[in-house]
């Protein structure tokens, strides 16, 4: 699918012609927040209950499909084969319906080495109460919700895109300088006063001679230059829009066929300024509009921008680490809702006949567990460091967290074996001054 077509079909409105899926394909930012989720819950580690066996690599993926089609779609199709294997359907390839309160898969389109028995559908994000059949985008996933949000981010990276396109014409007029000076009678700082050398070059080829006796005559003398050049250019303006074949000279759209015209800039440097015809915004107002745009849509997507590492108002640096606290409590909020649904598919889809089934191990970041070990038993401490730092639980040794965490809660010894010292000196204040030149 062409990458804007998306974006075409819903301009149109008509939204048969494409499906969330398609949206998901073509945002590029969709799928960093969709990474980040699939990163963050990885920080637990999937494990059969009752052991430390891990789930296996097929497991994750189970997980990563499930987790991505709850994200596009609302919901999730999935299977566990009579040989055991984990399958997640396209969401493209399944009809879900609502029968007496309870959802359904009333059809799939399965693999051609499986049929199309046993299917299961988990429900993330439902569609309103009375919609029974529901079509693509009646769901409420969050990619379904941002989607208007994710075509004006695509318009405005469009622009950009074509910003010189939009340039090549001509697209300036001109208006007259606010800085014309002068004062009274009196010589002023202009080249167009008091009939210097220049005003040679201001007579544009007129047999009448510049006068410039007073300011007043100064500025009636401009005035009429002005209105003559005005003609001029508004010709040679014509002129050239006309060989521009609609104005667009450089747009590399156009047919290889159609006469190629040399691009051309026009400007008068009468003394008057420039302002641009066609409005675009400038590199820092742009920015600035695409960057809250993106953060709406990164935020309605359930990943602030703070859980990919970027930096947001990081010029307020003491109000960051609140902001950034914010950011990432939504984040983990946003994380635990979708672990809690993907626990409750894998306690459906991995129980087996002794009741055993793959379950999420608790886990922390490394920043938390620094914070918790402490409170932490040495025993619980070892599990999470080994989770953590994915190293066998035989690497960590109980006593040795017991007694770092001890050494923290009381304070570190210093080199003479007291607690250490803070490295702040605090010198008393120096009356009438201060304590800079102050010497020891």
């Amino acid at each position: 699918m062409e990458g804007d077509t998306w974006r075409q079909a819903w301009q149109a409105i008509e939204p048969s012609k494409w499906t969330p899926s398609q949206l998901f394909d073509a945002s590029t930012i969709a799928h960093q927040a969709l990474w980040a989720i699939t990163c963050d819950l990885s920080r637990q580690s999937l494990r059969w209950s009752g052991t430390d066996d891990p789930a296996g690599e097929a497991a994750e993926q189970f997980v990563a499909g499930v987790v991505r089609s709850a994200f596009v779609a609302g919901f999730a199709v999935w299977k566990t084969t009579k040989a055991g294997r984990l399958l997640v359907a396209h969401p493209d390839t399944t009809v879900v319906r609502c029968v007496d309160g309870e959802w359904a898969v009333e059809s799939v389109l399965a693999p051609d080495w499986d049929d199309d028995k046993g299917w299961n559908v988990s429900v993330l994000y439902p569609p309103p109460v009375h919609v029974t059949t529901p079509a693509p985008w009646n769901w409420r996933s969050p990619l379904i919700a941002s989607a208007l949000l994710n075509e004006r981010v695509a318009q405005m990276e469009s622009n950009w895109l074509e910003r010189d396109t939009h340039n090549s014409a001509p697209s300036a007029f001109t208006t007259v300088s606010g800085k014309l000076e002068g004062s009274g009678a009196g010589a002023g700082s202009l080249q167009w006063y008091k009939g210097n050398a220049v005003d040679a070059i201001n007579l544009q080829g007129n047999d009448v001679e510049v006068a410039d006796e007073s300011f007043q005559q100064l500025l009636q003398n401009r005035a009429d230059l002005i209105t003559e050049l005005e003609e001029h250019a508004t010709m040679r303006r014509e002129r050239i829009v006309t060989e521009a074949s609609e104005g667009l000279l450089h747009d590399p759209r156009l047919s290889t066929k159609r006469r190629k015209v040399e691009h051309k800039e026009h400007a008068v440097s009468d003394g008057m300024e420039i302002r641009e015809g066609k409005v675009l915004l400038s590199t820092i107002d742009g920015r600035f509009h695409y960057d809250r745009a993106r953060h709406q849509l990164m935020l309605e997507l359930g990943v602030p921008p703070q859980a990919l590492g970027e930096s947001v108002n990081s010029e307020r640096a003491g109000s960051n680490a609140a902001q950034y606290e914010v950011a990432m409590t939504l984040f983990s909020r946003t994380v635990s809702r979708y672990r809690r649904f993907v626990d409750t598919v894998l306690e459906k889809a991995t129980v087996t006949e002794g009741g055993k089934r793959i379950e999420y191990r608790p886990g922390v970041t490394k920043t938390q567990l620094i914070k918790l070990t402490p409170l932490l038993k040495p025993e619980k401490a070892v599990e999470l460091y080994a989770d953590v730092y994915e190293l066998p639980t035989s690497f960590f040794d109980p006593e040795r967290i017991a007694e770092a965490s001890a050494a923290d809660a009381k304070g570190r010894p210093g080199p003479g074996g007291g607690k250490q010292q803070s490295g702040v000196v605090e010198v008393p204040p120096v009356k009438g001054g201060t304590n800079r030149n102050k010497t020891e």
